[in-house]
């Protein structure tokens, strides 16, 4: 796993999408920041003025975290794409097929370098707050929370969007098939339909096992949640490159 994952990551590194794709999502997330600090300041004599109003931590995590959440997974169908799909595009798969190493390897190697980037995406976003936390005392548990909620986030879609990827060799339809799923995942979290007893449509969805989190609010259900949601996506991922291996198609 170790080797695929050195191997990928220099494949991501060499590319420019990463670089452009970092520089692009930096700038929408310094503006996403910025605009909820200036919306604060220009209400603050109304919010401090008001009972109960928010403090900047909690308005920093309803203007600046959720909006994040939407350019951040607006990311994952770029990369993922071409884990999988673009190399069996390329020919280049063949090697790993044929090499002694494990589907699981394989699939679990290429994720972990996927995770990195998109962790180091994820600090984008938290640097931005941390910055302001320099001159402005916040509540640093809360952001870290939110932040972590993000990664999990983050890190699910990127898990759907390989197993996506594994399943054609056009980046192009990986990229379309993964941004439908995510976006099913999430528009579930209006249905208030059952699937068995004590199980609803919703609760199966995206958003409502991201809110507490971005609300600074710790859950366990919500990473278990984000946690299963990756590891089955990546097993899904690992039977479809073994499946290719048997085959002898990449």
């Amino acid at each position: 796993m170790l080797a695929v994952f050195a191997i990928e990551i220099r494949r991501l590194r060499r590319g420019p999408s990463i670089w452009v794709i970092a520089a692009l999502l930096q700038i929408v997330l310094a503006w996403y920041c910025l605009s909820a600090l200036e919306q604060y300041l220009i209400l603050q004599s109304k919010i401090t003025s008001s009972e109960g109003g928010p403090g900047l931590t909690t308005w920093l995590l309803a203007h600046f975290s959720f909006p994040s959440a939407f350019a951040l997974l607006l990311t994952v169908p770029a990369l993922s794409m071409q884990s999988i799909a673009a190399e069996r595009r390329e020919g280049s798969l063949t090697q790993l097929l044929v090499a002694p190493i494990s589907a699981s390897s394989i699939s679990f190697g290429k994720f972990a370098a996927l995770a990195t980037v998109l962790s180091a995406y994820v600090g984008l976003a938290l640097l931005n707050v941390l910055l302001l936390s320099i001159l402005i005392p916040l509540d640093l548990p809360a952001i870290g929370v939110a932040h972590l909620s993000l990664l999990c986030l983050t890190l699910s879609a990127a898990a759907i969007g390989m197993f996506c990827s594994s399943m054609t060799s056009s980046p192009v339809a990986a990229a379309f098939s993964s941004s439908a799923v995510l976006l099913v995942l999430w528009l579930m979290g209006g249905s208030k339909t059952n699937v068995v007893a004590g199980l609803s449509v919703e609760s199966l969805s995206l958003p409502s096992h991201l809110g507490r989190g971005l609300q600074g609010v710790a859950h366990s259900a919500d990473f278990t949640y984000f946690f299963m949601v990756t590891m089955m996506a990546l097993v899904f991922a690992s039977r479809r490159i073994a499946n290719l291996r048997s085959n002898g198609a990449a």
